[in-house]
C-alpha cells in the first residue's frame, strides 16, 4: 500500500526545493497556487484528452524556471523569502494546536496530558442512530430501539443520549433501577462534565427517595455547565417538592381547615401550602429555588418549562399576579405546550378569576394539543370539584378517544383512574367505578393511585379480602417503578386493613373468653391469637416508613398500637413522628388525641403547648407536669 506524505512534509519539501533552486514545469508556473498544494484549487481550463496525447512543448524561460543566479531570480528573491516565512508560520501554528488546549479541553481527558487522542466517530453517525432509535420506540419496536442505542454507545461511548435512553428503559420497562443507576454512573465516569447525564442521574435518585444525593448531583451539574437551564429547574423543583406535591389552595381558607376553628393551637402549621402557613425553613428553600429559576431564565430566557414551573411556585405562594405573568410568558414562548395552559387554568380556577376563565384556558389547551389526555383529566377534575360530575364524565369519555391513533387506544391509566374516582365519589356508581379502575390497571399495571383508590372503595363496600388482594397486586406491580410516596400509601393501606383485622380478632376473643382461654393455653399456643396478625400489620407499617417517612404512617401505626393496648410503643412512635415530620399537623393532632385518651386534659394541654411552641417558634416545655 502506498503511503502519501502529509501536508506538513510536502510544505517542507517544497521550501527546501525552492531554496535549492528547483524549478517546476510550465503548467505549474502558470498556476503558482498549485505549488502550495491547496485543496480545491483547479486549473481554469483543464486540458482535454486530445491535448494530453500531444507532445509536451519545451519549458519556457520564466522567473520560475530561470537559472540560479540570473537576474530573474534576483528580482523575485523577496517572493521566495515571503513564501518561506509563511511555511514556517503554518508549521508553528499547527504545532501549537496540539500543545495548547482549546475551549473543550476539560472534556478531552488525558489527551492534553500527553496521551494519544482517542478516535471518535463523526457526530452525524450518533445523531442518525439516536433518531432511528426514537422512531423505532414510537412505533413500539422496543428490541430494535435497544439495539440501536447499544450501537450508538459502541460508535461513540461519550454520547450521553444513548445512556439516558437505556437507563430509562431499564428503570421503567425492565424495573431495574439499580441497573439504570449503574449505567448512568458509568457514563459519568467517562465524561463527568456532561450535565445532561448528571441531571438524569439526579432525577433517578430523587425518584428512589435519595433527595440529598440528588441535590448534590444537580449542584455538580450546574458547576460543570452553568448554562444548563434544565439542571437549575430540576434543583428548584427538588427544593420545593413538598409544596409542589400539594394541591393549589383555594381562595380564602382551604376547605380542609373548615370546621376546625377550635384548634387554635395549630395556628401557623404547614398545611402543605406555603401560602397558608410558611415556616422559616420553607421560606429559605423558596428563596433558593427562586435564585435557581433566575439562573435558568438567564441561561435560556424563553424556556417555557422554566417559566411554567416558576409560575406554579408563585401560585402556591399566593402571588397570583406574578404567577399569571410567568404563565402567560410560558404560553407565549410555546403556544403548543398544553402543560402551560393547564397550569394557568388551574391558577385561575383556584386563586384567580374562577372556573369560567379556567374553561376558556382549558379549551385553548385542547386546541393546542388535541391528543393530550392530561388536558381532559385536569378539566374533568375541575368540573367535578364544581359539582358538575356529568360534565366531568363526558370530558373523560373524550379523553379515552383522544388517544385513539396510538396502538391499543388510550394508554393513559390516569384517565380511567380519574373516571373511577368521579363515578364512586360524586355519582356513587361503584360498579362502573370498579370497571374504570380495572381498565386503569390493565393499561398501566404500575399505576399505584388506581390500585389505592380501587382498594379503598372495596374496603368501604365491605369486601376486605378483595381490597387486600388489590393492595398486594399494587405492591407487586409498582415495586421499583412507582414513586416512594405512592408505595408508602399502598403499604400503609395494607397495614391498616391488617390492623383492623387484628383488632376485630382481639374483640372477638374478649366476647368469647372461654375460647380465648383455650387458645392461650401454654400447651397449645404460648402467645395471644392476634399476635401473628399484629406482626403482619407492623411489618406493613414499617415498609411504608422505609419507602417514605410521612406523618400519616406514624399516626396510623401509633393509633393501632394504642388501640391494641401498647401505650408505650404508641408514644415512642409519636415522638419519632414529631422528630421526623414536625411541620405536619397530622402528627400533632394524633399526639394531642393520644394524650387526651391516656393522661386526660392535663396531658392534652401539654401536647397543645408543644405544638404551639413548635409552630410559633417558642421554646417547648421540658416535661409534663
Amino acid at each position: 500500500m502506498a503511503v502519501f506524505p502529509g501536508r506538513r512534509a510536502l510544505l517542507l519539501l517544497l521550501a527546501a526545493c525552492l531554496a535549492s533552486g528547483w524549478a517546476p514545469q510550465h503548467s505549474a508556473a502558470k498556476h503558482p497556487r498549485r505549488l502550495l498544494g491547496v485543496r480545491g484549487v483547479e486549473a481554469p481550463n483543464p486540458p482535454t484528452s486530445k491535448a494530453r496525447r500531444t507532445r509536451a512543448r519545451p519549458p519556457m524561460l520564466t522567473q520560475w524556471t530561470a537559472p540560479r543566479g540570473s537576474a530573474a531570480e534576483d528580482a523575485d528573491g523577496g517572493y521566495l523569502e515571503t513564501l518561506t516565512k509563511k511555511v514556517q508560520q503554518s508549521l508553528l501554528a499547527n504545532s501549537l494546536e496540539i500543545q495548547v488546549p482549546g475551549p473543550g479541553a476539560k472534556r478531552e481527558g488525558a489527551f492534553f496530558e500527553g496521551g494519544k487522542r482517542r478516535p471518535r466517530a463523526l457526530p452525524i453517525n450518533a445523531d442518525l442512530l439516536n433518531w432511528r432509535a426514537k422512531r423505532a420506540l414510537r412505533r413500539g419496536q422496543l428490541r430494535e430501539a435497544r439495539e440501536l442505542w447499544r450501537r450508538c454507545v459502541d460508535v461513540d461511548r461519550y454520547d450521553g443520549r444513548a445512556y439516558i435512553a437505556l437507563s430509562r428503559d431499564l428503570e421503567f420497562r425492565k424495573r431495574d433501577a439499580a441497573g439504570a443507576g449503574a449505567l448512568l454512573s458509568e457514563a459519568l465516569k467517562l465524561d463527568p462534565s456532561n450535565a445532561y447525564v448528571r441531571q438524569a442521574y439526579a432525577v433517578l435518585l430523587e425518584r428512589r427517595g435519595r433527595r440529598d444525593d440528588a441535590l448534590a448531583e444537580l449542584k455538580l451539574a450546574v458547576d460543570y455547565d452553568p448554562g444548563h437551564g434544565a439542571s437549575w429547574v430540576a434543583m428548584a423543583r427538588l427544593l420545593t417538592r413538598d409544596v409542589r406535591d400539594a394541591p393549589l389552595p383555594l381562595n380564602g381558607r382551604d376547605q380542609r381547615r373548615r370546621g376546625r376553628d377550635d384548634e387554635d393551637w395549630l395556628e401557623g402549621a404547614n398545611w402543605n401550602s406555603l401560602a397558608e402557613g410558611p415556616r422559616r425553613g420553607d421560606l429559605a428553600r423558596v428563596e433558593e429555588a427562586r435564585r435557581c429559576y433566575a439562573k435558568a431564565l438567564e441561561a435560556q430566557p424563553r424556556s417555557y418549562f422554566a417559566l411554567s414551573a416558576f409560575g406554579d411556585l408563585e401560585a402556591r405562594l399566593g402571588n397570583v399576579e406574578e404567577a399569571r405573568h410567568l404563565l402567560n410568558a410560558s404560553c407565549a414562548a410555546n403556544p403548543r405546550n398544553a402543560g402551560s395552559w393547564v397550569a394557568w387554568a388551574q391558577l385561575e380556577e383556584r386563586r384567580g378569576l374562577g372556573l369560567p376563565r379556567a374553561r376558556e384556558l382549558y379549551e385553548v389547551a385542547r386546541r393546542a394539543h388535541r391528543s393530550n389526555t392530561r388536558v381532559f383529566t385536569a378539566w374533568a377534575a375541575a368540573e367535578a370539584r364544581a359539582g358538575n360530575a356529568t360534565g366531568a364524565t363526558k370530558l373523560l369519555a373524550m379523553a379515552t378517544r383522544a388517544g385513539g391513533l396510538s396502538p391499543g387506544g388510550c394508554r393513559d391509566g390516569n384517565v380511567y383512574a380519574t373516571l373511577g374516582d368521579v363515578l364512586q365519589r360524586d355519582l356513587l356508581d361503584c360498579d362502573r367505578a370498579a370497571d374504570a379502575f380495572r381498565r386503569a390497571v390493565a393499561v398501566d399495571r404500575a399505576h399505584a393511585p388506581a390500585y389505592y383508590k380501587w382498594a379503598t372503595m372495596e374496603a368501604r363496600r365491605g369486601d376486605l379480602e378483595l381490597a387486600s388482594d388489590l393492595l398486594q397486586q399494587g405492591i407487586w406491580g409498582c415495586s421499583g417503578v412507582a414513586r416512594p410516596d405512592d408505595m408508602a400509601k399502598l403499604h400503609r393501606a395494607k397495614g391498616e386493613l391488617e390492623a383492623n383485622a387484628t383488632l376485630a380478632l382481639k374483640q372477638d376473643a374478649w366476647m368469647h373468653p372461654d375460647d380465648a382461654a383455650a387458645l392461650t393455653d401454654d400447651d397449645l399456643l404460648p402467645a395471644a391469637p392476634w399476635d401473628k396478625a399484629a406482626d403482619g400489620a407492623r411489618a406493613s407499617f414499617r415498609k411504608a416508613l422505609d419507602a417514605s417517612a410521612n406523618a400519616a404512617t406514624f399516626a396510623a401505626w401509633a393509633r393501632f398500637e394504642a388501640n391494641l393496648g401498647e401505650a408505650d410503643r404508641a408514644r415512642a412512635l409519636l415522638e419519632d413522628g414529631i422528630r421526623t415530620c414536625a411541620g405536619d399537623p397530622k402528627i400533632w393532632r394524633e399526639y394531642v388525641a393520644f394524650e387526651q385518651r391516656t393522661r386526660g386534659d392535663r396531658g392534652a394541654d401539654y401536647a397543645k403547648a408543644r405544638a404551639r411552641g413548635n409552630f410559633r417558634g417558642r421554646a417547648q416545655p421540658s416535661a409534663a407536669r
